[in-house]
């Protein structure tokens, strides 16, 4: 299962700062010209407490920094990176 924080205007958005959800390590899954950022988790599912939706916060923050990001809704996951 992937958690998908938002799309990047560039196939290669490099390191995030803040680890995802999990502690899980953010990474790309390139598509044409874009790319989403996403962590691996457990589950179908991230519990919508303050923590886990701060962290979302603080993902898409630092990704902005460095790029134009259109940000995704709290709890969005794909099953694969096909899906994506």
């Amino acid at each position: 299962m992937l958690y998908v924080y938002g799309i990047v205007d560039t196939q290669e958005p490099g390191p995030v700062s803040k680890a995802g959800h999990e502690n899980a390590e953010i990474f790309a899954v390139v598509g044409e010209g874009m790319a989403a950022a996403a962590s691996a988790v457990s589950g179908p599912e991230i519990l919508p407490n303050p923590e886990n939706l701060w962290r979302h916060e603080r993902v898409l923050e630092a990704l902005m920094t460095r790029h134009t990001v259109l940000p995704l809704r709290f709890g969005t996951i794909a099953p694969s990176r096909g899906l994506l």
